[in-house]
């Protein structure tokens, strides 16, 4: 559970969340067997970071 979650769950706590330290560009894998087409899925999240759907995303979920 990362602190950001524990102060949703626990807000009675008064802890907070008070700098970011570092942002980071994580990759991900898919299997060798998966049937999904990996440079659509790379388009596809490109787009979305484009679009700023994911700076959305994170937006709801407290990132």
């Amino acid at each position: 559970m990362t602190l950001r979650d524990y102060v949703r769950r626990y807000p009675k706590s008064r802890l907070r969340v008070v700098m970011t330290v570092a942002r980071y560009t994580a990759q991900c894998a898919q299997s060798l067997q998966s049937r999904l087409d990996f440079e659509g899925i790379n388009q596809q999240l490109a787009a979305m970071v484009q679009e700023g759907e994911i700076r959305r995303i994170l937006a709801r979920y407290g990132s």
